[in-house]
């Protein structure tokens, strides 16, 4: 929308002294007499020599005197303001610059009437600087033909006393008839100043030094025109109000459509699309009348055939000029809520977005027919930012949304987001009405629990053997360079630090504390470092050590880290294949059947899995499903095992991972808790499982000093004989296809845990793909097959 403007300046100090001259119209009708040839010239021929015998009309005078001067003074205007077009033109002419009107238009004459006597040409969203520099743009192009364009367009708003509704008037000002003159305190302007002025545009201090005060004679006049663009500035509003937003923006909204459609009273309202539903929005200001009192109605319910059929299918407005005419015809839910909200016309247009329908935007007016086809137009203009308002809500919604189940919550998984996105949108709700909501904690009931993991093992000790390498390599350099130093210098101090160092080697050789490394770390930076500096210049062989010890050491540690470098990119490596194998199988396991899932990264790859009914709003949960998961289960660890085997080539450690699957037939309840944002087992027993997941990996085989877990074999936890006898059925079929070693599993039991007795496992042989004979089957064909085989 243009800036509105009221502008009086008159007194202000400005660049220019202003007088009002005739000088350019008078020769300008000096030229119209010669060339008239109609018996007229010779009634102007006498206008003109009066005029002539008043120079100082030409040279210019004050705008005090122009009442000295009317009668001569309206007979000039009168040939630029035709008669005939007095009372259509909005036009007047003023002062240079100045909206201090000299001469008016029948019609702006009567504008500003209606305006009140109080009215007054305040300034508003335009200031004395902005004036200022708009008069010395003026001078920049007709006196140093710059660059700069003087004509600038403005929106005027003027009240009207007698309807109470404020005009708005674009204006725009004609210099033709100025004229601007040096004086003796005018500046020369070069490129350089032009450029100076551009590069601090709003700083009126910069444009006071080139165009100092008074410097500049202004003479002429101006005539400033205008044009009614009240319906564009109604339509800007409606524009900016929406793209605004805010707490207020559609109260905004539907008054100023209310303005636009010239109906005090109209009804303005907007209703979104969820599913099969029309949903009554919540925003401020919105009124009821499609939905009535419901908050959500199903569309089949609300709508006839042809509002359906106009609207759905083919996304076009349904205008009602006579509501209560086509209640009688229709009889539908929709017509029967409007009449009863006393709307007499009316009118509904689809939001799309992009082929989406997003929702409506609903006109009703208590008068029959005031509301009708004709009305599209207007909304023709703002229906495209209505779209766009609408699409911005509607995101900022769902990020709302999203927001607060971060906020209350934490990262929540698909399958269960949309019990979060309910809880959510009641908080939204309530929180916009003004009451005050707790987000619940959520508790989902007969679930079953899968848990598996790929452990690294012996990560621990590999870890600690890089520190050592990496440890001695940096202690000897050190040792070295410092009793080179000593055969140089012969210091005492250099063997006792090498006496030190010594030390140190053999505390990493023999057996490191716990505080071991931060300890020696600490005397290689406070003590070692600093002699290392000192010797640093050193010519030789000695220097060219010391600049070798420093390339060796990390930048980031500011130690050497090569050993454990090589150790924590295998780890990386072997986290990021299994990791992404996982979760790539998990898309597949996702289309099976909707299911929580949750992976952690930590020397290896852990995950947990439910499954049940409580957890989906989109399928019906069968026993079958559980089996496809616990076989697809095992499948992926079969898998995952043959992504090692082929990476274990290319680490630059050695590694081995063990894996563990973990049977719990029981349902069991998970409860999300408020207070901890994160997902908890429900009940004390259930709590079990808990236990038996955290200490299992490290657990022995009953009565000797195996350990369950051990590399190329997969070990499956479980309780009960049903689960013994399901799992050895899909190891066996799995045996067939090429993925274990069936024929080699073995049954053991587990060694008593703490508050956990009678756990046994199978543990079964991967065959991988360069010795078994691994299926060319996919996960979902062997699936597939199985289902028919156990059916059969």
């Amino acid at each position: 929308m243009q800036e509105e403007i009221n502008v009086n300046l008159s007194g202000q100090e400005l660049p220019v002294i202003q007088k009002v001259s005739f000088g350019k119209l008078i020769d300008m009708l000096h030229v119209r007499a010669r060339e008239m040839n109609d018996g007229s010239e010779e009634l102007l021929n006498i206008f003109l020599s009066e005029i002539d015998s008043m120079p100082e009309l030409r040279s210019g005078i004050d705008e005090t005197q122009i009442e000295k001067y009317r009668k001569v003074v309206d007979k000039l205007f009168g040939f630029i303001f035709p008669h005939a077009l007095t009372h259509n033109e909005i036009k007047c002419a003023n002062p240079a610059f100045l909206m201090n009107p000299m001469f008016m238009s029948a019609r702006f004459s009567e504008i500003l009437e209606e305006a009140g006597p109080d009215y007054s040409w305040d300034v508003a969203n335009y200031n004395f600087d902005d004036q200022y520099i708009l008069i010395c743009m003026a001078i920049l192009a007709t006196q140093f033909n710059m660059p700069v364009h003087v004509k600038r367009p403005y929106v005027i708003r003027i009240p009207n006393q007698t309807t109470g509704k404020d005009r708005y008037y674009r204006m725009t000002i004609n210099t033709d008839f100025m004229d601007i003159k040096r004086t003796e305190r005018s500046l020369d302007i070069s490129d350089a100043d032009f450029q100076h002025l551009m590069d601090n545009f709003s700083d009126v201090t910069v444009w006071k030094e080139k165009f100092p005060v008074d410097s500049w004679i202004l003479t002429g006049f101006s005539l400033f025109s205008f044009i009614d663009v009240t319906a564009d500035v109604q339509l800007a509003k409606v524009t900016d109000d929406l793209l605004e937003g805010g707490k207020h923006g559609m109260m905004k909204f539907r008054n100023n459509l209310r303005q636009l459609f010239d109906i005090p009273d109209l009804k303005v309202s907007l209703v979104s699309i969820n599913g099969d539903a029309l949903v009554q929005g919540t925003l401020k200001g919105v009124d009821r009348l499609l939905l009535g009192k419901e908050d959500s109605v199903l569309i089949k319910d609300l709508l006839c055939e042809s509002s359906t059929d106009c609207l759905i299918e083919r996304n076009e407005a349904f205008v009602l000029s006579d509501v209560k005419e086509y209640h009688r015809t229709a009889q539908s839910l929709m017509s029967s809520n409007l009449v009863k909200k006393r709307i007499k016309s009316y009118i509904i247009v689809p939001i799309v977005y992009e082929g989406r329908i997003l929702g409506f935007l609903e006109l009703g007016a208590s008068e029959i027919s005031r509301l009708n086809k004709s009305s599209l137009i207007k909304l023709d203009h703002v229906m495209p930012t209505i779209v766009t308002a609408a699409n911005r809500y509607n995101e900022e919604f769902m990020n709302r949304v999203e927001a607060v189940i971060q906020t209350e919550c934490t990262t929540i998984h698909p399958t269960v987001f949309w019990k979060f996105q309910e809880e959510a949108v009641k908080f939204i709700t309530a929180e916009e009405t003004g009451k005050k909501h707790v987000f619940k904690d959520l508790v989902f009931s007969e679930v079953y629990p899968l848990y598996g993991q790929l452990d690294i093992k012996g990560s621990s000790s590999k870890r600690n053997e890089a520190v050592k390498k990496d440890l001695n390599t940096q202690l000897s350099a050190a040792v070295k360079i410092l009793k080179m130093a000593a055969r140089q210098d012969k210091l005492p101090i250099y063997d006792e630090l090498v006496f030190r160092l010594e030390q140190c080697v053999q505390e990493v050789s023999e057996e490191m504390r716990a505080g071991s490394e931060s300890s020696i770390m600490r005397f290689l930076a406070s003590e070692v470092d600093l002699v290392f500096k000192h010797l640093s210049s050193s010519e030789g062989k000695l220097g060219e050590h010391i600049a070798a010890y420093h390339d060796s050491l990390s930048e980031t540690f500011n130690m050497r880290y090569e050993e454990r470098r090589k150790f924590d990119e295998s780890v990386l490596q072997i986290n990021k294949a299994l990791a992404e194998n996982l979760d790539k199988a998990q898309q597949e396991a996702q289309a099976m059947f909707p299911h929580y899932f949750e992976r952690y990264k930590t020397d290896g790859v852990e995950f947990n899995m439910y499954i049940g009914q409580s957890l989906t709003n989109s399928a019906q949960f069968n026993a079958l499903y559980l089996k496809n998961l616990r076989l697809w289960q095992l499948m992926v660890m079969s898998d995952m095992e043959n992504e090692f085997h082929q990476l274990r080539k290319t680490l630059a450690v050695e590694l081995e991972v063990a894996s563990l699957i973990l049977v719990y037939s029981v349902p069991m309840a998970i409860h999300f808790r408020m207070d901890e944002k994160r997902f908890d087992v429900e009940g004390s027993y259930n709590a079990r499982y808990e236990v038996i997941k955290k200490r299992i990996d490290k657990s022995f085989i009953k009565g000797t000093e195996e350990r369950l877990t051990v590399p190329g074999k997969i070990a499956i936890v479980y309780t009960r004989d049903e689960d013994e006898e399901e799992y050895s059925k899909y190891i066996d079929f799995l045996g067939v296809k090429g993925y274990l070693a069936s024929e080699k599993k073995e049954f053991v039991m587990v060694e008593d845990l703490q508050g956990v007795t009678g756990l046994r496992a199978i543990r079964v042989p991967v065959l991988y793909k360069d010795t078994g004979l691994q299926s060319s089957l996919s996960i979902e064909e062997i699936i597939q097959q199985i289902e028919v085989e156990g059916g059969e």
